[in-house]
Protein backbone atom coordinates (compact mmCIF):
# COMPACT_ATOMS: atom_id res chain seq x y z
CA UNK A 1 0.00 0.00 0.00
CA UNK A 2 1.29 3.46 -0.85
CA UNK A 3 2.17 5.93 1.88
CA UNK A 4 -0.87 7.58 3.37
CA UNK A 5 -1.93 10.91 1.87
CA UNK A 6 -4.40 13.33 3.38
CA UNK A 7 -7.14 14.76 1.16
CA UNK A 8 -9.08 17.99 1.43
CA UNK A 9 -12.49 16.62 0.48
CA UNK A 10 -15.65 17.67 2.27
CA UNK A 11 -19.09 16.02 2.38
CA UNK A 12 -21.81 16.76 -0.14
CA UNK A 13 -25.43 15.72 -0.24
CA UNK A 14 -26.37 12.46 -1.93
CA UNK A 15 -26.58 13.28 -5.65
CA UNK A 16 -25.07 12.58 -9.03
CA UNK A 17 -23.73 9.02 -8.58
CA UNK A 18 -21.02 7.82 -10.95
CA UNK A 19 -20.33 4.23 -11.88
CA UNK A 20 -22.64 1.23 -12.14
CA UNK A 21 -25.97 2.55 -10.87
CA UNK A 22 -27.31 -0.96 -10.19
CA UNK A 23 -24.39 -1.80 -7.91
CA UNK A 24 -24.50 1.61 -6.22
CA UNK A 25 -28.21 1.23 -5.45
CA UNK A 26 -27.61 -2.27 -4.08
CA UNK A 27 -24.86 -1.03 -1.74
CA UNK A 28 -26.89 1.98 -0.60
CA UNK A 29 -30.07 0.00 0.06
CA UNK A 30 -28.16 -2.73 1.91
CA UNK A 31 -26.39 -0.21 4.12
CA UNK A 32 -29.60 1.69 4.89
CA UNK A 33 -31.45 -1.52 5.68
CA UNK A 34 -28.86 -2.92 8.08
CA UNK A 35 -27.22 0.23 9.48
CA UNK A 36 -29.31 3.37 8.97
CA UNK A 37 -30.15 6.29 6.66
CA UNK A 38 -27.25 7.78 4.70
CA UNK A 39 -27.04 11.54 5.18
CA UNK A 40 -23.85 12.41 3.26
CA UNK A 41 -21.70 11.02 0.48
CA UNK A 42 -18.04 11.93 0.16
CA UNK A 43 -17.85 11.92 -3.64
CA UNK A 44 -14.53 11.09 -5.23
CA UNK A 45 -13.41 13.84 -7.58
CA UNK A 46 -10.69 11.95 -9.40
CA UNK A 47 -10.93 8.20 -9.92
CA UNK A 48 -8.57 5.47 -11.08
CA UNK A 49 -9.80 1.98 -12.07
CA UNK A 50 -12.91 2.29 -9.88
CA UNK A 51 -14.90 5.28 -8.61
CA UNK A 52 -14.91 5.09 -4.81
CA UNK A 53 -17.45 7.18 -2.93
CA UNK A 54 -17.71 6.99 0.86
CA UNK A 55 -21.17 6.85 2.43
CA UNK A 56 -21.84 8.29 5.88
CA UNK A 57 -24.45 7.03 8.35
CA UNK A 58 -24.64 9.14 11.54
CA UNK A 59 -25.14 7.68 15.03
CA UNK A 60 -28.68 6.63 15.81
CA UNK A 61 -30.75 4.15 17.77
CA UNK A 62 -28.54 1.43 19.17
CA UNK A 63 -25.55 2.66 17.15
CA UNK A 64 -23.61 5.22 19.21
CA UNK A 65 -21.08 5.65 16.42
CA UNK A 66 -20.61 6.98 12.89
CA UNK A 67 -20.39 4.50 10.03
CA UNK A 68 -18.38 5.13 6.86
CA UNK A 69 -18.68 2.65 3.98
CA UNK A 70 -17.32 2.48 0.45
CA UNK A 71 -19.42 2.36 -2.69
CA UNK A 72 -17.67 1.38 -5.90
CA UNK A 73 -15.08 -1.21 -4.92
CA UNK A 74 -17.49 -4.02 -5.90
CA UNK A 75 -18.11 -2.70 -9.41
CA UNK A 76 -14.97 -4.51 -10.50
CA UNK A 77 -14.02 -8.08 -9.58
CA UNK A 78 -10.89 -8.66 -7.53
CA UNK A 79 -8.32 -11.23 -8.69
CA UNK A 80 -9.28 -14.09 -6.38
CA UNK A 81 -7.78 -17.61 -6.31
CA UNK A 82 -9.51 -20.35 -8.35
CA UNK A 83 -12.56 -21.62 -6.49
CA UNK A 84 -13.06 -18.35 -4.59
CA UNK A 85 -15.06 -16.51 -7.25
CA UNK A 86 -17.85 -15.80 -4.77
CA UNK A 87 -15.40 -13.53 -2.90
CA UNK A 88 -14.47 -11.42 -5.93
CA UNK A 89 -16.61 -8.41 -5.03
CA UNK A 90 -16.29 -6.48 -1.78
CA UNK A 91 -16.96 -3.19 -0.04
CA UNK A 92 -15.38 -1.83 3.14
CA UNK A 93 -16.59 0.05 6.20
CA UNK A 94 -15.42 1.26 9.57
CA UNK A 95 -17.09 2.79 12.62
CA UNK A 96 -16.01 5.99 14.37
CA UNK A 97 -16.77 7.52 17.78
CA UNK A 98 -19.77 9.87 18.23
CA UNK A 99 -17.52 12.95 18.43
CA UNK A 100 -16.00 12.36 14.98
CA UNK A 101 -16.58 15.10 12.41
CA UNK A 102 -15.91 15.47 8.71
CA UNK A 103 -12.83 17.64 9.23
CA UNK A 104 -10.99 14.44 10.26
CA UNK A 105 -10.55 12.99 6.80
CA UNK A 106 -7.98 10.23 7.26
CA UNK A 107 -10.61 7.46 7.75
CA UNK A 108 -12.19 8.46 4.42
CA UNK A 109 -8.83 8.38 2.68
CA UNK A 110 -7.99 5.05 4.28
CA UNK A 111 -11.18 3.42 2.99
CA UNK A 112 -10.55 4.72 -0.52
CA UNK A 113 -6.96 3.52 -0.60
CA UNK A 114 -7.89 0.07 0.71
CA UNK A 115 -10.81 -0.22 -1.73
CA UNK A 116 -8.56 0.57 -4.70
CA UNK A 117 -5.64 -1.53 -3.48
CA UNK A 118 -6.71 -4.96 -4.89
CA UNK A 119 -7.58 -3.45 -8.27
CA UNK A 120 -4.26 -1.62 -8.54
CA UNK A 121 -2.22 -4.68 -7.63
CA UNK A 122 -4.43 -7.34 -9.28
CA UNK A 123 -4.93 -9.19 -6.02
CA UNK A 124 -7.73 -9.51 -3.48
CA UNK A 125 -8.52 -8.72 0.13
CA UNK A 126 -11.04 -10.29 2.46
CA UNK A 127 -11.64 -11.48 6.01
CA UNK A 128 -8.40 -11.91 7.96
CA UNK A 129 -6.25 -10.05 5.45
CA UNK A 130 -3.96 -7.24 6.52
CA UNK A 131 -2.66 -4.30 4.48
CA UNK A 132 0.36 -2.28 5.61
CA UNK A 133 0.93 1.41 5.00
CA UNK A 134 4.14 1.05 3.02
CA UNK A 135 7.20 -1.09 3.63
CA UNK A 136 8.28 -0.79 6.33
CA UNK A 137 4.84 0.24 7.62
CA UNK A 138 4.61 3.90 8.62
CA UNK A 139 1.97 5.82 10.62
CA UNK A 140 -0.99 7.04 8.57
CA UNK A 141 -0.24 10.61 9.72
CA UNK A 142 2.08 12.18 12.31
CA UNK A 143 -0.78 12.30 14.82
CA UNK A 144 -2.38 8.97 13.79
CA UNK A 145 -0.19 6.10 15.05
CA UNK A 146 -1.90 3.31 13.10
CA UNK A 147 0.20 1.89 10.28
CA UNK A 148 -1.83 -1.05 8.94
CA UNK A 149 -5.37 -2.39 8.61
CA UNK A 150 -7.09 -5.68 9.38
CA UNK A 151 -10.26 -6.78 7.58
CA UNK A 152 -12.91 -8.68 9.53
CA UNK A 153 -16.56 -9.61 9.24
CA UNK A 154 -18.92 -7.02 10.77
CA UNK A 155 -18.67 -6.87 14.57
CA UNK A 156 -21.07 -4.42 16.25
CA UNK A 157 -23.24 -4.04 13.15
CA UNK A 158 -24.02 -7.75 13.00
CA UNK A 159 -23.75 -10.52 10.45
CA UNK A 160 -26.69 -9.46 8.28
CA UNK A 161 -24.55 -6.67 6.85
CA UNK A 162 -21.86 -9.12 5.72
CA UNK A 163 -23.28 -9.98 2.29
CA UNK A 164 -25.57 -8.53 -0.38
CA UNK A 165 -26.54 -10.99 -3.09
CA UNK A 166 -27.18 -9.79 -6.63
CA UNK A 167 -28.03 -11.78 -9.72
CA UNK A 168 -24.46 -11.83 -10.99
CA UNK A 169 -22.39 -11.39 -7.82
CA UNK A 170 -22.26 -11.45 -4.05
CA UNK A 171 -20.98 -8.25 -2.44
CA UNK A 172 -19.13 -8.91 0.82
CA UNK A 173 -18.85 -6.12 3.39
CA UNK A 174 -15.66 -6.17 5.46
CA UNK A 175 -14.96 -4.08 8.53
CA UNK A 176 -11.64 -2.22 8.67
CA UNK A 177 -9.73 -2.27 11.97
CA UNK A 178 -6.63 0.00 11.99
CA UNK A 179 -3.58 -1.52 13.69
CA UNK A 180 -0.46 -0.39 15.51
CA UNK A 181 2.96 -1.58 14.32
CA UNK A 182 3.26 -4.21 17.06
CA UNK A 183 -0.24 -5.50 16.25
CA UNK A 184 0.46 -5.99 12.55
CA UNK A 185 3.64 -7.86 13.46
CA UNK A 186 1.66 -10.03 15.88
CA UNK A 187 -1.02 -10.73 13.24
CA UNK A 188 1.56 -11.71 10.63
CA UNK A 189 3.22 -14.08 13.11
CA UNK A 190 0.17 -15.60 14.83
CA UNK A 191 -2.78 -14.89 12.53
CA UNK A 192 -5.75 -12.54 12.50
CA UNK A 193 -7.88 -14.65 14.83
CA UNK A 194 -5.17 -14.56 17.50
CA UNK A 195 -5.07 -10.77 17.26
CA UNK A 196 -8.86 -10.52 17.52
CA UNK A 197 -8.67 -12.71 20.61
CA UNK A 198 -6.15 -10.24 22.02
CA UNK A 199 -8.62 -7.43 21.36
CA UNK A 200 -11.27 -9.34 23.31
CA UNK A 201 -8.81 -9.90 26.14
CA UNK A 202 -8.29 -6.12 26.34
CA UNK A 203 -12.07 -5.57 26.05
CA UNK A 204 -11.65 -3.29 23.06
CA UNK A 205 -14.61 -2.29 20.91
CA UNK A 206 -14.52 -2.10 17.12
CA UNK A 207 -14.89 1.71 17.15
CA UNK A 208 -11.79 3.30 15.61
CA UNK A 209 -9.89 5.29 18.24
CA UNK A 210 -6.25 6.39 17.68
CA UNK A 211 -5.95 6.79 21.46
CA UNK A 212 -6.89 3.19 22.26
CA UNK A 213 -4.57 0.70 23.92
CA UNK A 214 -1.93 -1.01 21.81
CA UNK A 215 -2.71 -4.66 22.58
CA UNK A 216 0.75 -5.90 21.60
CA UNK A 217 2.88 -3.05 22.89
CA UNK A 218 4.68 -5.12 25.50
CA UNK A 219 5.09 -8.28 23.45
CA UNK A 220 8.64 -9.57 23.02
CA UNK A 221 9.46 -9.89 19.31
Amino acid sequence: MKRFLQSCERPVRVSGPEGDLRVIEAVVSHLERHVGPIDFVFHERRSHLVHIDVLHVPPGGRRPFHTLATSGMSERAMTVPPGSEDLAHGELFLVLPPDWNASVVWPIDLLRQLARYPHEWETWIGRGHTVQNGEPPAPFLPDVPFCASLLTHPVSLGGELARRRLRDRSIHFYQVIPLFLEEIRFALRHGADALLARFSQYQLTDVVDPGRQNTCRFDVH
